[in-house]
């Protein structure tokens, strides 16, 4: 994180709600000197303290702004709360990392209460379909094997159009 970076830490759950307190005063008062300012709250403070209390330390100043950020380590089949009360939900995936996809965000997982959400829906379709592209063109290199650790498959041409065609026909 670029700039001077501060870290309120507890050990107790229960030192959460003063923590958050004293972190949400810090980052206020760095967007009243114009700073832009991302508050970053772990899980177990998430769970110690009401949303409320989270939405309450975001906000726009005179000249900066504080931005809270809640984190969670999840595992690939663990389900996020459908609502936490936030206008965002970004999930980082460590797929898209592995695949060099910059930001490394799952926009299947990920939503937002902004915009239109007849988008948001045809938005969400199309990347479903692009995943499925991506993973049935996604094969084995021979050359890649060295690095994978996987043997190269060989596709036959006129075998790849006739699934791209159906493909496409599914997602049409």
């Amino acid at each position: 994180m670029p700039g001077p970076a501060t870290a309120i830490l507890t050990k107790r759950a229960a030192e959460a709600p003063q923590a958050l307190t004293m972190g949400a005063r810090l980052a206020s008062g760095l967007a009243h000197e114009g700073a832009e300012v991302a508050l970053i709250v772990d899980e177990a403070t998430v769970q110690a303290v009401a949303t409320s209390g989270l939405i309450d330390a975001a906000g726009l100043a005179t000249e900066g702004a504080v931005t809270v950020i809640a984190v969670r380590a999840l595992g690939e089949t663990t389900q996020w709360p459908t609502n936490l009360g936030f206008d965002t939900t970004l999930v980082f995936s460590v797929e898209q990392h592995a695949l060099r996809i910059f930001p490394a965000i799952d926009p299947l997982r990920s939503n937002s209460s902004l915009g239109i959400s007849d988008l948001g829906d045809r938005a969400r379709r199309r990347l479903i379909q692009a995943t499925s592209f991506r993973d049935r063109f996604n094969q084995p290199l021979f050359i890649a094997r060295e690095y994978t650790g996987a043997a190269g498959e060989w596709a036959e041409p006129s075998i790849a159009q006739d699934e791209l065609a159906s493909l496409l026909q599914q997602h049409s």
